[in-house]
């Protein structure tokens, strides 16, 4: 059975094929998604590619991560091939950050915030391209975005893709061992993405991703900070014993308080 995409998934992968094949028409490109194994129609994929070219017209220019500078135009295809390259990898980057802006919203983050944020062009600043690429490569669920599995995959797996295409324009350095991580992430992803379980259970996490250490369930008992076990050392048995001894105590010391009758108080409870 072929590989089925959602909306966004299409995009991305009309914006991977176009990188590849700059002149691409939308037949060729329907061509090639179908030669890979993908259950898609020509109207699909038209819908996709103009989708797609929307989104690089309209892209803000990045901030802090530069467009892939354009060789000396020796001829007119040249510089056709270096302006649909440009298109392809803002097309990518956008998608990257719309993604992840999806996931910061289902774990929970303030839409307004992440707005504000935006604006002031912090989103597209070096600490955030660090962070979400680190984030992707490390491939492990923190006990927030848990909550937002599907989000993820769809952050990790645009983020990925972004990455390889910035490297592939000269904007990005990736290590061979990232590189091949990287791969080999957008593999993981996009099978357990095409799964049948995916919108189903939970059962595809560990398949990729590394799931966030259990933490210690109220059941346990708590140990006290010096580490000695005072039930085990301690002489008292049992609440019954420890009153009697507490009484014999008092009497023998004179200090179970006479009642107006002349008799004692009943013995410590």
């Amino acid at each position: 059975m072929g590989a089925a995409f959602d909306e966004e998934g299409l995009i991305a992968a009309v914006v991977r094929v176009r990188a590849d094949k700059t002149d691409a028409t939308v037949g060729q490109v329907h061509a090639t998604l179908v030669s890979e194994g993908a259950e898609v129609t020509l109207a699909a994929v038209k819908k996709a590619s103009s989708k797609a070219a929307k989104r690089s017209q309209s892209a803000p220019a990045s901030a802090d991560v530069p467009a892939p500078a354009a060789p000396a135009a020796t001829s007119k295809k040249e510089a056709k091939a270096a302006k649909a390259a440009a298109s392809m990898l803002q097309a990518a980057e956008t998608h990257m950050m719309d993604m992840n802006r999806k996931l910061r919203l289902a774990i929970g983050e303030d839409e307004y915030a992440l707005a504000m944020a935006a604006a002031a062009k912090v989103e597209l600043g070096e600490k955030f391209i660090t962070r979400v690429t680190e984030r992707a490569l490390e491939a492990k669920l923190t006990p927030s975005d848990s909550n937002a599995p599907r989000e993820r995959v769809a952050a990790d797996l645009a983020t990925l893709e972004w990455m390889l295409l910035a490297e592939k324009y000269g904007t990005l350095t990736l290590p061979a061992d990232a590189r091949d991580s990287a791969l080999a992430q957008i593999d993981r992803l996009k099978r357990v993405r095409e799964s049948a379980a995916f919108h189903a259970d939970r059962s595809w996490v560990e398949e990729c991703f590394k799931l966030p250490e259990a933490e210690p369930t109220a059941d346990e008992p708590a140990a006290p900070p010096s580490g000695i076990d005072y039930a085990q050392n301690s002489s008292v048995l049992s609440r019954e014993s420890a009153g009697a001894n507490v009484d014999r105590m008092l009497a023998k010391s004179g200090m179970l308080g006479k009642t107006i009758g002349g008799g004692f108080d009943d013995d410590i409870d």
